[in-house]
């Protein structure tokens, strides 16, 4: 009996620790995630200023699979409320391969979510983000300078690939992260500083 009682202890003491061990991981990890989105600031963003500083940095992973980190970098005086009334970067770093038609067509998707889009504007707005955007692979950086009312420039791995000056195009493109009306909130409010969410945003 006594020996019963023994193992049966030990078994949860081994439990405990096997549970502590992987909440100390993935703390860590969630840590770590958190520095590696937002410690390094890209060159491109300092167009803003020498000032800018950074609102917030996740990493984002989609159905358990890590997606991409992203930062969201201000000027002094930004409020998140208004974010489309200041000069703001967002600056995404993917995980995975994804093909440019693909990358085009989901972020048309996700900004469907605004307002219905015409095939004719849905075939303009092709146009204006195939030039903007890239193809990526694991540790591709895709940077976005939004400037008011709806002036942007894109840049890949530092480079400029195009100058937008469309509405509402521009806006709605930065509102997939930022807008009341993404599909990710939990992101949108870590990114603007809304939340006290820190390192890894799940998404679905």
């Amino acid at each position: 009996m006594h020996n019963k009682v023994m193992t049966s202890f030990r078994l949860l003491c081994l439990k405990a620790l096997w549970c502590f061990g992987l909440f100390f991981a993935v703390h860590t990890q969630a840590i770590a995630a958190s520095q590696a989105a937002g410690s390094l600031k890209p060159p491109e963003v300092l167009r803003l200023g020498e000032s800018v500083q950074l609102q917030g940095a996740v990493r984002f992973r989609y159905w358990g699979f890590h997606a991409y980190d992203i930062a969201l970098w201000v000027t002094p005086g930004f409020e998140p409320a208004r974010y489309k009334d200041h000069p703001f970067a967002l600056s995404i770093v993917y995980a995975r391969h994804i093909d440019l038609n693909d990358l085009v067509e989901r972020s048309l998707l996700e900004m469907s979510r605004h307002k219905p889009v015409s095939p004719e504007q849905s075939q303009q707005w092709r146009q204006s983000l195939t030039q903007a955007l890239r193809q990526v692979a694991p540790g591709d950086r895709l940077t976005g300078i939004f400037r008011p009312p709806h002036q942007a420039e894109f840049f890949f791995n530092g480079k400029l690939t195009a100058s937008l000056n469309e509405s509402p195009l521009v806006p709605n493109f930065f509102g997939i992260w930022l807008s009341e009306h993404t599909s990710q909130p939990d992101l949108r409010k870590a990114l603007l500083g809304l939340s006290n969410h820190k390192g890894v945003v799940n998404g679905w």
